[in-house]
C-alpha cells in the first residue's frame, strides 16, 4: 500500500468510521454524565453532522479552486482542535459546540477523499472498508474505556488520533496526500461548461439520503434496543454491534477485490432486500437470532455507499463529479440524523421497543428508492 492509500485509510479509520460506531455506544455514558434524555442522542447527532452538512456544501462550491490536499489538511487540523475541546468540555453545550466543529471536519474529508476517488470502484471499496473499520473498533474502543458516566477516556483516544492523522497530512507532500481522480479532458466541452444534470444529481443525492437514514438507524440505536428492549447484557450487545462492523469491512474489502466484475443495479437490489430481511429479524425473531442479525445488517449495508459513489461520474460527468459528491454526501450526512432523530422521539414517546418498526420501515423505503433510481437511469454495467 503506498503512503498515499495508507493516508485515506488512515481517515477513514480515524475521523469518519470510529466515531460513527462510538457515538452509540458512548452515549449511556455521556447520557448520565450529563443527566440527558434518552431522545437526546438524536440531538447529538443532528448537530454532529449539521457542520457535516455544511462541510460537503462547501466542498461543493468550491472544489474548483481549492485543491484537495489543501481541503484535507485544513480539516484534520480542526478535527483536532474539536475532539480536543469535546474532551475538555464541561458542560452539554460546551459538547455540542465541539461536536459541531467536528462535523464540519468530517463533511469536507469525506468529500474530498470521495471525490478523488469517484469512478474506480476497486479503490471506493478498499476505502470505505476502512471506515467499516474504524466503526467495528468504535464499540470496542469505548467498551475497553468507559466505565460508568467516565466518558473521556474514549474521547481522548480519538483527539489522539486526529492528531497522528494530522501529523501524517502535514509531514507529506502535497501531491502524496491524495490523488485527484484524472478527469477526461476528451469529455465534451459543451458538457463540462453546463455542469451537471441537476434532475439527476437530485435523484442521487435523494438516494443517498434514503439509504443513510437507513443504515443509521441500526448503527445508531442497535446497541441500545439490544441492551434496553430484549434485555441483553451489556458486553455480548457492544460485541454484536461489532459484528455488524466486521461485516461491513468484509463487504467492502470483497468489493475492493472482485467488485469491478460485479452488476451494480443487480448487488444494491440485493442489498436492498438483504437489509430488509435481516431488520425484520432484528425486529421479530428471538433475542438470541436477533442478534444474529447485526451481521447480516452490516453485510446487506457494506457496499451501498461505494456503489452510489462509484455511479455519480457516469450519471453526471467526470468534470462535476467533485461538485456532485459534495452534495450527495450532504444529503446522505441529512438523512441518517433526521431518521435517528425521528426515531429518539419516536423511543421517548413509546418506548426503546418503537424503534425496531421504524429500522423496517426505513429499509423499505431504502428499497423503493433503489428501483426509482434504476427506472431513472441506463442499464447498469459492471463496475469500472
Amino acid at each position: 500500500m503506498t503512503r498515499t492509500a495508507a493516508l485515506r485509510v488512515a481517515i477513514f479509520i480515524a475521523l469518519l468510521g470510529l466515531p460513527d460506531g462510538a457515538i452509540g455506544v458512548l452515549w449511556p455514558s455521556l447520557r448520565s454524565a450529563f443527566d440527558r434524555p434518552i431522545g437526546d442522542l438524536g440531538v447529538l447527532v443532528v448537530v454532529m453532522t449539521g457542520l457535516y452538512v455544511a462541510g460537503g456544501v462547501v466542498f461543493s462550491r468550491l472544489s474548483d479552486r481549492i485543491a484537495i490536499p489543501t481541503a484535507v489538511r485544513a480539516s484534520c487540523l480542526l478535527s483536532v482542535a474539536s475532539t480536543t475541546g469535546w474532551l475538555l468540555a464541561r458542560t452539554w453545550s460546551a459538547v455540542l459546540a465541539a461536536v459541531a466543529l467536528f462535523g464540519l471536519a468530517r463533511g469536507v474529508l469525506d468529500s474530498a477523499v470521495n471525490a478523488a476517488a469517484a469512478g474506480r470502484i476497486r479503490e471506493l471499496g478498499w476505502l470505505h472498508a476502512g471506515w467499516a473499520v474504524g466503526g467495528m473498533l468504535g464499540p470496542l474502543l469505548v467498551t475497553a474505556t468507559v466505565t460508568g458516566s467516565h466518558w473521556r477516556g474514549a474521547v481522548a483516544a480519538i483527539a489522539a488520533l486526529s492528531a497522528v492523522v494530522t501529523v501524517g497530512a502535514l509531514l507529506w507532500s502535497e501531491r502524496n496526500v491524495v490523488e485527484p481522480r484524472a478527469v477526461d479532458r476528451t469529455e465534451d466541452h459543451a458538457q463540462r461548461l453546463a455542469g451537471p444534470a441537476w434532475p439527476m444529481t437530485a435523484v442521487v443525492a435523494t438516494v443517498f439520503a434514503v439509504y443513510t437514514a437507513a443504515e443509521a438507524g441500526p448503527v445508531i440505536w442497535g446497541y441500545i434496543y439490544l441492551v434496553d428492549s430484549r434485555h441483553l447484557d451489556a458486553t455480548p450487545a457492544a460485541l454484536g454491534m461489532a459484528t455488524l462492523w466486521l461485516m461491513l469491512v468484509a463487504g467492502r474489502v470483497a468489493l475492493g477485490t472482485v467488485g469491478h466484475r460485479t452488476d451494480e443495479a443487480k448487488l444494491l437490489d440485493r442489498c436492498a432486500v438483504g437489509l430488509v430481511v435481516a431488520l425484520l429479524l432484528l425486529w421479530l425473531a428471538p433475542t438470541a437470532i436477533a442478534v444474529l442479525a447485526l451481521p447480516l445488517i452490516g453485510l446487506a449495508s457494506a457496499p451501498v455507499f461505494p456503489l452510489l459513489i462509484n455511479r455519480t461520474p457516469t450519471l453526471v460527468g467526470a468534470a462535476a463529479t467533485p461538485r456532485v459528491v459534495g452534495v450527495a454526501v450532504a444529503a446522505a450526512a441529512v438523512g441518517g440524523p433526521l431518521a435517528v432523530l425521528v426515531e429518539g422521539r419516536i423511543a421517548d414517546a413509546f418506548g426503546v421497543s418503537a424503534i425496531a418498526p421504524c429500522l423496517v420501515v426505513a429499509a423499505l423505503v431504502f428499497s423503493a428508492s433503489c428501483l426509482w433510481l434504476r427506472r431513472l437511469t441506463p442499464a447498469c454495467s459492471p463496475c469500472t
